[in-house]
C-alpha cells in the first residue's frame, strides 16, 4: 500500500481544508471555557469604559456626583438590578450599614453571622445582622434604642446626626452640649435629648438647615444620604480609605502618574474611574491639564474616583496607630508617643479619652499602656480644638485568608507590583512585595513575578496582622494530567513546516493531533517500534493525548491489528 511519503501533496490539501474548517487541534487553547479575550495585563492597550452605574441616575441629576463617587468606593449600593432608587427614603439600616463602611468596619461587621440573644426579638435583613450587632458594640446604638429599632422604617434627621456623632466618638462632648443653644427657628421640635448631637453635627459643617430650619423629624432620600455620606467621606480618615493627592503629570496605558512630595507616583486606575473638575462637572481623562492638583480615592488598590481641587479638604477624623514609645500620666492629661510608619507621634489623652483593649469591654486606665504596645488612636479635630477620643491596644492574632483563581492582570506602579485575580466572577487585586514569596506548586525553589502568567491558576495567601494586609506566598498551581485515549481510522496525513498532523475519525467525528518527536509509536500485536512513515491512510489506530492544564499532547499512536 501507498506509504506517508508518497501522500504529502494530497495530505497537505486535505490539512487546509481541516484547518479552515475548524476542526479541533491537539494543540487547543481552550483555557477550560474561560476567554482569553476578557483578560487584561499592563501592556494591553487599557480602554476608559466610564460605564453608566445607574440606570436611574441621570449624569445631569443633582445628586449623581456624589452617588457615583461613593457606589465607585463600595460605600453604597443599589438594588442589585441596575437602579439607585433615589427617591425613596433610606431606612434605618440602611444609614447605619452606609456608616460603618465608611468608618472602616465593614470587615468587623461581616463577620457577625448571628444575632446575640438579646438580639432575637430584631427583625432584619439576613445581610443587616452584622451590621446592626457591630453598631450597637460600637454605641451608635444604646440599650433603649435597640429595644424598639425598627431596620425598615425611614431614617429621620436628628437620628442621623445622632448616630454619625456617635461613630466619631464624640457622645461625651455631645451630651456635654445639650443646653447650648441653637439658631434653627424650629429648635423646639428637636426631640427630648437629642439636641447636643444636632449642635455638634452642625458645628463639624457635616449636616446643615434650610431657611434656617433643621427640619429634625424630617426623612432622608436615598440621594441625599448619599450627598451627606460623601461630605463625611471627605472629612474622616478611616482605616480602609485610601487617598493620594499631587500634581498631575499623564496617563498612559490606565496608569496615572503625579507629582507628589517632589517626587512622581504610579497608580492603576480602574477602568471606569469617575473624573470631575473643581465645579463638580463629569470631564475626560484627556480634559486633566498637567499641573493641576487631583485627589485620587482607591478601592481595591485601583484610582476608581479623580477630582481636580484647590487644596485638601479639612478632616474632622484621623487614625493613626504605631507602637508606643513612650508613656507620660499626670493628673488630668497624659501624653502618648508612638512610632507609626517611622514618623514619631504625641497625643494629649483627656478626660474625654477612652482606653480600651480590642475585643475586651472594659475600660482601661492610661497606666495599663505599655511600651511597644501597638495601639490605634482617633484624633477628633472641632475648629481649633482637637483630642483624643480613643485609645485601643491592638491584641488580636494575624488572621490569614488564601484566595484562588485565575490571574487576570498583572499590573506595575511606582512602588508595587499588582496581581488581580477573578474570585467568584469579581476582580480582587493585591500588592506583591519584594517578601511575598513566589513558588510553583509541588517546587520548593521561588520563582519570580515574571513566571507568572494571565490564565494562570494561583494560590494567594494573605496575612492581616492589625492594619497591615500582606501577601506571604503566591503559588502558582499546576493541574493534574488527564490521559484520554482515541480510537478510528485514519483518513488524512499531512507535514506542515513545522509538524506532523494525522486525522481520524472517531465516532462520525474527525479529530486532527499534532504529532511531535517525542511521540512513541508502536504495532499493537507485537510492540515492535514503528515511524509515521508506517502508517497509512485507512489504517485503524490508537492515540494516547494528556492534558496538563491548557496544553494537549500526544504521547503515544498504537497501529492496531487488522
Amino acid at each position: 500500500m501507498k506509504k506517508f511519503r508518497s501522500m504529502r501533496i494530497i495530505g497537505l490539501i486535505l490539512v487546509v481544508s481541516l484547518l479552515l474548517s475548524n476542526v479541533a487541534m491537539a494543540k487547543r487553547d481552550d483555557n477550560k471555557g474561560r476567554d482569553k479575550s476578557s483578560y487584561t495585563s499592563w501592556n494591553k492597550k487599557w480602554e476608559h469604559k466610564n460605564t453608566k452605574r445607574f440606570d436611574d441616575v441621570d449624569k445631569q441629576y443633582w445628586a449623581n456626583q456624589y452617588i457615583e463617587r461613593m457606589a465607585a468606593k463600595n460605600l453604597i449600593m443599589g438594588d442589585g438590578n441596575g437602579r439607585f432608587n433615589p427617591y425613596q427614603s433610606t431606612k434605618n439600616i440602611e444609614a447605619i450599614a452606609m456608616i460603618i463602611r465608611i468608618m472602616g468596619w465593614e470587615d468587623e461587621a461581616k463577620a457577625i453571622k448571628k444575632l446575640p440573644d438579646g438580639f432575637k426579638h430584631l427583625k432584619v435583613p439576613k445581610w443587616s445582622i452584622g451590621y446592626i450587632v457591630l453598631a450597637y458594640k460600637k454605641g451608635l446604638i444604646n440599650d433603649a434604642e435597640i429595644e424598639f429599632f425598627n431596620a425598615d422604617e425611614s431614617i429621620k434627621r436628628y437620628v442621623v446626626a445622632k448616630y454619625i456623632i456617635r461613630a466619631l466618638g464624640m457622645e461625651e462632648e455631645a451630651l456635654a452640649s445639650m443646653d447650648k443653644p441653637l439658631d434653627y427657628k424650629d429648635a423646639g421640635s428637636i426631640p427630648l435629648g437629642n439636641s447636643g448631637y444636632i449642635y455638634l453635627i452642625s458645628k463639624l459643617e457635616l449636616m446643615s438647615g434650610y431657611k434656617n430650619k433643621f427640619r429634625p423629624n424630617a426623612i432622608f432620600s436615598r440621594a441625599e444620604m448619599a450627598t451627606l455620606f460623601s461630605r463625611l467621606d471627605d472629612k474622616i480618615e478611616s482605616e480602609d480609605d485610601k487617598v493620594e493627592m499631587g500634581e498631575y503629570v499623564q496617563v498612559v496605558n490606565g496608569i496615572i502618574t503625579i507629582t507628589k512630595d517632589g517626587g512622581q507616583e504610579r497608580y492603576l486606575l480602574s477602568e471606569n474611574v469617575l473624573i470631575y473638575d473643581m465645579d463638580g462637572k463629569e470631564i475626560a481623562i484627556s480634559d486633566l491639564q498637567v499641573g493641576s492638583t487631583l485627589q485620587l480615592e482607591f478601592y481595591d488598590h485601583k484610582v476608581v474616583y479623580i477630582e481636580t481641587i484647590e487644596k485638601e479638604t479639612d478632616k474632622i477624623l484621623q487614625m493613626y496607630d504605631g507602637n508606643v514609645i513612650k508613656v507620660v500620666e499626670a493628673a488630668n492629661e497624659s501624653i502618648i508617643t508612638i512610632l507609626d510608619d517611622g514618623v514619631t507621634r504625641s497625643f494629649v489623652l483627656g478626660n474625654e479619652t477612652v482606653i480600651k483593649k480590642e475585643g475586651h469591654s472594659g475600660v482601661l486606665q492610661v497606666s495599663d499602656i505599655k511600651i511597644n504596645d501597638m495601639v490605634k488612636i482617633i484624633e477628633i479635630t472641632e475648629g481649633n480644638h482637637v483630642m483624643i477620643t480613643e485609645v485601643e491596644i491592638q491584641v488580636s492574632e494575624p488572621i490569614t485568608t488564601v484566595y484562588e483563581g485565575p490571574v487576570y492582570a498583572l499590573t506595575e506602579t511606582t512602588t508595587d507590583k499588582l496581581i488581580t485575580i477573578l474570585k467568584d466572577n469579581k476582580e480582587k487585586t493585591f500588592v506583591i512585595k519584594d517578601e511575598t514569596v513566589i513558588k510553583v506548586e509541588g517546587k520548593d525553589e521561588t520563582v519570580e513575578v515574571s513566571d507568572i502568567n494571565i490564565g494562570d491558576t494561583v494560590k494567594i495567601t494573605e496575612v492581616e496582622d492589625h492594619d497591615a494586609v500582606t501577601v506571604t506566598e503566591i503559588e502558582i498551581q499546576v493541574e493534574e494530567p488527564v490521559t484520554q485515549y482515541y480510537e478510528g481510522q485514519v483518513i488524512s496525513l499531512a507535514e506542515t513546516t513545522t509538524e506532523y498532523l494525522i486525522t481520524i475519525r472517531v465516532a462520525n467525528v474527525e479529530k486532527t493531533f499534532a504529532v511531535g518527536e517525542d511521540v512513541v509509536m508502536k504495532r499493537e500485536d507485537s510492540n515492535e517500534t514503528i515511524t509515521i512513515d508506517d502508517i497509512a491512510i485507512n489504517d485503524d489506530v490508537k492515540i494516547t493525548e494528556v492534558t496538563v492544564g491548557d496544553d494537549a499532547n500526544v504521547t503515544e499512536i498504537t497501529l492496531l491489528d487488522d
